[in-house]
């Protein structure tokens, strides 16, 4: 059952527990019509690439940048992970179902909410991240990152719905809780 969705985050409740899915659709997509799109223009102005013998061959790298660029979209826009909460503990698994990280988080799982620092053009795309903390309090490496602050409070609150968290926010010296 679905609980429901912030970002690029999807967060459902299933047999195993609290399952927070992530795909980077979006982006990916709209990169990769990017990329067909300036080989859309290039076939349209120059002409096929198995046609440019006698033309100025740097075109060539016109027409495989963007075919690289158009063929890393598919890829990003089929990349997924995959973060399974029980209750004793986290499991993450990427789009080849390979199981790179666990961890044995406790009674409790443990969250670090922080604003990534940056201003004007520095400033982070994803400035609001979630770390996941070890039973230890150690950063695990498992990590969630957002757009915005309300986005995060949406999150956690979803999160509340299946888990018992224990939040440490550092946010609240950014005007935000």
């Amino acid at each position: 059952m679905i609980l429901g969705q912030v970002e690029r985050y999807t967060i459902s409740q299933a047999p195993e527990g609290l399952v927070i899915t992530m795909r980077q659709r979006k982006g990916a997509v709209a990169c990769m019509v990017f990329a067909l799109g300036v080989v859309a223009l290039l076939i349209w102005k120059i002409g096929p690439p198995f046609q440019l013998r006698g033309r100025d061959q740097t075109v060539w790298l016109f027409y495989v940048g963007a075919g690289l660029l158009a063929v890393l979209s598919v890829i990003g826009a089929c990349y997924r992970e995959r973060w399974v909460f029980s209750r004793t503990e986290i499991r993450r698994a990427d789009s080849f179902n390979r199981i790179s990280k666990r961890v044995f988080p406790g009674r409790a799982v443990k969250l670090h909410i922080f604003v990534k620092p940056g201003s004007g053009e520095g400033r982070p795309i994803l400035p609001y991240q979630i770390d996941v903390l070890d039973a230890g309090g150690q950063n695990s490496g498992l990590k969630f990152e957002f757009t915005a602050s309300r986005q995060v409070d949406q999150f956690l609150h979803l999160l509340r719905i299946g888990l018992s968290l224990e939040i440490e926010d550092a946010r609240v010296n950014h005007g935000s809780v």
